[in-house]
């Protein structure tokens, strides 16, 4: 009897009856995908650029397949949303009717076997939300791309791939949904245990990093890639593929077999809660007793350590005893909200005594852990025979290679990882120095946080920040840059492609206006260019380096993106110039730039002197440097012409850093201004000069 039922009418009847849910996924597929495509090349077309690519017609191709590549490649986080977005309507929607206990008893009294019933239901939703999301990328490759003259093999390739993960990961929110749905027996708790399970990882993950910020001394940013904790949720799993797939890099094998074998074994597990569920189940708040007061403790305790977490990012620092109350207060009123949803009565709010105790006292345990330091986070340094390698990051020491607060997001990163080295004895060091200065709060001189990375024998990578004298790791990056091979890893030079500069431009050390030159180069002798600068700065190193003084800044531009999506695009960064770099200058002077060996002071009018005197340096990250200030101002050429043999134009590593500085205002005869640090050579000298020519200013 139950073999004759016709299954493909109930799976007709349940699409028919969800058809809203196909029109809606419809009309969001081609609304974020081929609509928004168009619109993104179509702006491309008439923006403000559209001289430049009428110019070079190859690189308005260029950047329309970048964008093409960009939308589908699935790293779009709008259509990331969606697509987790549609999985969860259409399985609440799908099974919904577990929650109604007249629906579950006609369902149920149907002939046809529960495996059936359920494949279907599955089955229905999945193709009400997929079918549409396939039609929009063949809509945006075939009518888009193929309108705009770039569609091509490479694109439908990733277009395609891109489909089949986000496809993936529609199962693995769909199917974790469903489980959801089967294990409560009312739609609110089925929802808020759907986002339990999606969200359950990025949640600790967040309390976690959060509280070690707050607690921890040597803590860092990037720690957080030592929580595996973080993988764990469908939602994480679809964030990391997203910066995957938005970096332009093909997607790690672990992240195609980590979802598909989750989303296996959840579908057995649905497969499995829905033959054995007991139909009186539905308007209970969950399918079994025990799951109330284990899911209650598992959200209670992250969810009042977030509570803290906010009191104190709304600055109330209080002290450890207050920290307290407000976590058992947070859990206290956390565990009645949550008693509350599950038995909708005010008397049931502490109706599980004791796991509403173990989430107060648990709660409090964890709080306690971060504040004591119980288990030796900030001391901790692996022994020298359980470390395979190591590297180091200090922000300042960029400053000897760059001119000013350049920064990319991902730089300390790629010198963390590429810098590694199996000769670590100087940064084991400096690790040391810094637990040593941490723990005994002494500071001296001054003072520079570094980001250490240990690459353990296990496999196992942990990163710890420091706050150790400037001195020292200025002494510990010179002496690892002895190494050319290391060198060529983690100079900032080396991270840019020649492939990605659209334009080169030079600024004279010398020259006080401050204005840059460009450098007419075409994509040929721009590769032969940064050959040759890249190959120079490597030669040397960092000490070496630091002893050089500038004779200009080479600015490195790029205005377009290209499909590999290169972090550094669409920016510009500045590269001391030094004259020990004989071939790079030799090159400019072959293209008609020739730089200044001295300041040409003959079109000043004025300058105004900020000197700055009892200089101190902070302690601390957080405190800022100070000094005393004392402006002059001169007026005559000859006064003039005298001050710059006195000063030296100061790189942003130096400035305050050590000796004695002043701020010159500099005024033109063309009523151009400018303005630059520079360092004193002889502060008695300079002293007696000011004494002479200068006309002190009161402030």
């Amino acid at each position: 009897m139950t073999a004759k039922f016709p299954a493909t009418k109930l799976l007709w009847e349940d699409i028919k009856h969800r058809s809203w849910l196909l029109i809606l996924c419809l009309a969001g597929s081609m609304a974020l995908l081929p609509f928004t495509l168009q619109l993104k090349l179509s702006s491309l077309e008439y923006g403000q650029g559209l001289a430049l690519y009428q110019a070079e017609s190859r690189w308005l191709l260029d950047d329309k397949l970048a964008e093409a590549s960009r939308l589908l490649s699935g790293g779009n986080g709008l259509i990331l949303l969606g697509c987790m977005l549609a999985a969860v309507v259409a399985a609440v929607t799908g099974f919904s009717y577990l929650q109604s206990v007249r629906q579950v008893d006609f369902y149920h009294s149907l002939p046809i076997r529960r495996e059936k019933l359920f494949a279907l239901r599955y089955l229905g939703g999945f193709l009400m939300a997929v079918v549409p999301y396939l039609a929009a990328v063949a809509a945006a490759l075939l009518a888009v791309c193929g309108a705009h003259g770039i569609l091509c093999r490479d694109l439908a390739a990733e277009a395609a791939g891109a489909a089949l993960f986000l496809i993936l990961m529609f199962l693995l929110f769909y199917t974790t949904s469903i489980l959801a749905m089967l294990l409560t027996g009312r739609l609110l708790t089925g929802i808020l245990l759907t986002g339990f399970f999606c969200l359950y990882g990025v949640i600790c993950t967040g309390v976690l990093r959060q509280m070690m910020g707050f607690y921890f001394q040597t803590y860092c940013s990037v720690s957080w890639r030592e929580m595996p904790v973080w993988i764990v949720s469908p939602f994480s799993l679809a964030v990391k593929a997203a910066d995957f797939l938005q970096s332009g890099e093909p997607l790690a094998l672990w992240l195609w077999i980590l979802p598909a074998a989750l989303t296996g074994v959840l579908l057995v597990l649905c497969l499995a809660l829905y033959r054995k569920r007991p139909s009186e189940a539905a308007g209970n708040a969950f399918s079994y007793r025990w799951m109330e007061p284990v899911l209650k403790t598992a959200a209670v305790i992250p969810c009042s350590l977030w509570v803290v977490v906010l009191v104190q990012v709304l600055g109330y620092t209080a002290g450890k005893g207050m920290m307290a109350a407000v976590v058992l207060l947070a859990a206290f009123i956390l565990n009645g909200a949550f008693e509350f949803v599950f038995s909708q009565d005010l008397k049931n709010i502490w109706r599980h005594k004791f796991s509403g105790l173990l989430s107060l006292f648990g709660a409090l345990a964890v709080l306690l852990a971060f504040q004591g330091d119980w288990f030796g986070y900030d001391s901790w340094q692996p022994g020298r025979d359980q470390v395979r390698s190591m590297a180091f990051y200090c922000r300042e020491n960029e400053d000897i290679f760059t001119d000013g607060g350049w920064y990319f997001e991902d730089q300390e990163q790629k010198i963390l990882e590429q810098g590694l080295t199996e000769d670590f004895d100087r940064i084991y060091q400096l690790a040391a120095e810094g637990i040593r200065q941490q723990e005994t709060g002494e500071a001296s001189g001054n003072m520079t946080s570094i980001t250490v990375h240990y690459r353990m024998k296990s496999g196992l990578d942990a990163y710890r920040a420091y706050t150790v004298p400037a001195e020292k790791a200025q002494e510990a990056l010179g002496q690892l840059t002895e190494d050319a091979a290391l060198r060529e890893k983690i100079y900032p030079v080396n991270f840019r492609s020649a492939e990605n500069v659209t334009g080169i431009e030079i600024q004279d050390w010398n020259n006080l206006r401050g204005t840059t030159q460009g450098v007419s180069l075409n994509r040929q002798e721009i590769r032969e260019f940064l050959e040759i600068f890249q190959k120079e700065y490597v030669s040397y190193s960092y000490q070496e380096l630091k002893d050089m003084a500038p004779s200009g800044c080479l600015y490195l531009y790029c205005s377009r993106e290209t499909p590999s999506r290169d972090s550094y695009e669409g920016s510009s960064i500045g590269y001391y110039l030094y004259p020990e770099f004989t071939e790079t200058i030799a090159y400019l002077e072959k293209k008609g730039i020739r730089l200044q060996k001295e300041p040409d002071t003959s079109e000043i009018v004025s300058v105004q002197i900020d000197y700055l005197t009892d200089i101190e340096i902070p302690q601390s990250e957080d405190a800022a440097a100070s000094a005393c200030s004392e402006v002059y101002v001169l007026n005559s050429p000859e006064a003039v012409g005298h001050l710059f043999e006195l000063v030296v134009r100061a790189r942003s590593a130096e400035y305050m850093i050590c000796g004695e500085y002043a701020d010159l205002q500099i005024m033109f005869s063309d009523g151009m201004y400018s303005s630059a640090p520079f360092k004193i050579r002889d502060a008695r000298a300079f002293r007696a000069f000011l004494e002479e020519y200068a006309l002190e200013m009161t402030m």
